[in-house]
């Protein structure tokens, strides 16, 4: 209670109090009795009593519940943050506060009226860790609870649907709810569509309802793949041979003559006038129209110099397989639009694909719109939380935390080359590792994860590799990263909501450190992966190691003040290839992920501005469907 802050203090201390109060009289009932209690509320919330009312009994007997099953018992600062997240807030709750059993407070309360409740992780692993863990919990309790995984069938996914408490993925409950949108879609009356189901009908919708949906890591779902859009497509019959062509058309244009490249947006615009001017389209581009041949050549650049293999995309087993740039996963079921899967197929050698056109469409901050009400936990949200409140209505909470953190962040090591920062990591991994201390390294993509894999091996330090390509034993993996000298190479798959805990003696000799091999586009994601050490009072530490190589300064190098100083701190450096004066490069990398956090933050506001638009558009006298361009798009 010392390390709360008067905020939450201010707001939350009487709901507390009265849940404390309660604890010795909860703590009092046999096993029956307690588990008993559900019926009882549900007797109450049927009879008109609002969920407000029952939560201080609710929390008691979920937080005695939690004791006697799986021997945990909320703190008070879970208990805060079960309060905001039932009031529809942000919950603020530092890494390894214990955000997965927080949720089970509102998820049990919200429940009990028999409204369904989704609990949304950012992760097929950790949607089936968290309905294993706390699944039991629920059952005690007489609640049925379920969990939607890629693999799961129809008739599981209905059944899952059907219990009170669901785990998920972000990505299963979008898509579910765009094949739902689908089925629907198909009937020209949904009463009768309905009325099907228990005839003729054998596949209906899965969700039915969007009630209450509390979303973890919600800053990572809503800001960070807050703009990619979400599709159900189908094919549209355009032969292999225009995607061959317009990749052989790509790769004879000169860049700054026929197309311009982006790195800070990623873009490619295409200079029309000079690419026909100088004969450069075949026939079977040109037959295709302007938008469409100015299309595919856009995708065929962007696959040449945009997108990297063992980045963006995996080759296995002769298919391109999409990573999902925000988890690091692989993501099978996943394609890229508008022609660029196939434009990067046709670059990888790989056979090409169907293109497809988007039949239904949407993204995760319109779907989470839908429910009736909507709460998320994070450890970073602070920063973001303007954004929150203007743009999507929700109110971020700080949760203070149960013990002081004993986490240390050294300054960013500063190097002029990439040979040199890699030399610096090796000889810190190789200190730890003399200490007894574990090393997590974090890499942000697979490409770097396995250079930085080949390195280690070359200097013979023993260590395991998790990312999208050696997935298989991520559980093990994660269970053995915080034992005594053991060196863990990640993606950021292993950045958000994974724990990683500490071996026996491994906190007296400093506990896990942490070792970033260059910044990520955002703070927050390098704040994630920090967060893995130094959890619930553990000691920990951390450092990001930066050279004048690195992705941040590349993409800014034709900025004038970054040449500049990239001129003069590369002079200044000693023998180990330190720079003498860091703060200057710290402060242009600060400045990078601005301008980029900037740059998204305004096509979020587009996009839900010009969803707003067409759903007004589509309201009115004027709206016609069969001329309409966005009638795929679902609201």
């Amino acid at each position: 209670m010392n390390f709360m802050t008067k905020n939450a203090y201010k707001r939350f201390a009487p709901w507390l109090k009265k849940i404390n109060n309660l604890e010795p009289k909860a703590a009092s009932l046999s096993d029956s009795e307690l588990a008993g209690k559900t019926e009882a509320f549900r007797r109450r919330c049927k009879n008109g009593k609002p969920p407000d009312a029952l939560l201080p009994e609710t929390f008691a007997v979920v937080r005695e519940a939690a004791k006697r099953v799986i021997g945990q018992r909320h703190e008070d600062v879970q208990i805060i943050g079960g309060i905001a997240l039932h009031f529809g807030k942000i919950a603020e709750m530092v890494t390894g506060e214990g955000k997965t059993l927080t949720a089970v407070l509102p998820a049990y309360l919200n429940g009990l009226s028999g409204r369904k409740v989704h609990v949304v992780t950012s992760n097929e692993y950790l949607a089936k860790r968290d309905r294993l863990w706390m699944g039991p919990i629920y059952e005690f309790l007489g609640m049925r609870v379920g969990v939607i995984l890629p693999s799961s069938g129809y008739q599981d996914r209905q059944k899952a649907y059907e219990a009170n408490i669901t785990y998920g993925s972000y990505n299963e409950f979008v898509f579910d709810y765009l094949r739902d949108s689908r089925l629907i879609s198909t009937k020209d009356d949904f009463q009768e569509f309905l009325n099907d189901l228990s005839g003729k009908q054998t596949i209906g919708p899965c969700q039915k309802e969007l009630s209450y949906a509390i979303i973890d890591e919600i800053d990572s779902i809503l800001i960070d793949a807050g703009t990619q859009p979400l599709s159900i497509s189908e094919p549209i019959g355009i032969p292999a041979a225009v995607h061959i062509k317009a990749m052989q058309t790509a790769l004879r244009l000169t860049k700054g003559v026929h197309f311009s490249l982006d790195e800070k947006k990623r873009s490619v615009e295409v200079f029309q006038e000079k690419i026909e001017e100088d004969g450069m389209l075949p026939y079977e581009l040109v037959e295709l129209g302007e938008d469409r041949w100015k299309s595919y050549i856009r995708s065929s650049l962007r696959a040449l110099h945009v997108l990297e293999k063992d980045r963006e995309y995996l080759v296995v087993n002769q298919r391109l397989i999409v990573v999902d740039p925000f988890t690091g996963r692989a993501a099978p079921n996943r394609s890229f639009g508008e022609g660029l899967q196939q434009a990067l197929e046709v670059k990888e050698n790989l056979p090409v694909s169907a293109e497809t056109r988007p039949v239904l469409t949407t993204n995760y901050p319109l779907y989470f719109n839908h429910y009736s009400k909507l709460a998320g936990m994070t450890g970073t949200a602070k920063t973001e939380a303007k954004e929150f409140k203007k743009v999507l209505g929700l109110e971020v909470v700080s949760i203070p935390t149960f013990l002081p953190s004993k986490r240390r962040r050294g300054p960013d090591g500063v190097y002029a080359t990439e040979a040199e920062k890699m030399n610096a990591i090796v000889q810190t991994i190789k200190g730890c590792q003399k200490e007894g201390r574990p090393v997590l390294v974090g890499a942000n993509s697979v490409l770097k994860c396995e250079a930085v894999s080949q390195i280690l091996s070359e200097w013979g330090i023993e260590h395991h590799v998790l990312s999208a390509r050696r997935h298989e034993q991520e559980a093990e993996i994660i269970a053995q990263a915080g034992q005594t000298g053991r060196v863990t190479v990640v993606t950021n798959m292993a950045g958000r909501g994974v724990d990683i805990v500490l071996g026996e003696g491994v906190a007296e000799l400093g506990g896990l450190h942490v070792i970033a091999i260059e910044h990520h586009d955002s703070r927050r994601i390098d704040d994630q992966l920090f967060g893995r050490a130094g959890r619930r009072g553990d000691p920990g530490s951390g450092q990001c190691f930066v050279s004048l190589d690195d992705d941040l300064f590349r993409i800014f190098r034709n900025n004038e003040k970054v040449q500049r100083l990239l001129t003069s701190v590369s002079k200044e450096k000693d023998d180990t290839g330190k720079l003498i004066q860091p703060k200057s490069v710290e402060k242009k990398i600060m400045e990078a992920q601005l301008f980029i956090q900037r740059y998204h933050f305004q096509l979020r506001k587009g996009l839900i501005k010009q969803a707003d638009q067409i759903r007004k558009w589509r309201e009115s006298d004027k709206y016609n469907p069969f001329a309409d361009n966005w009638d795929h798009f679902v609201f």
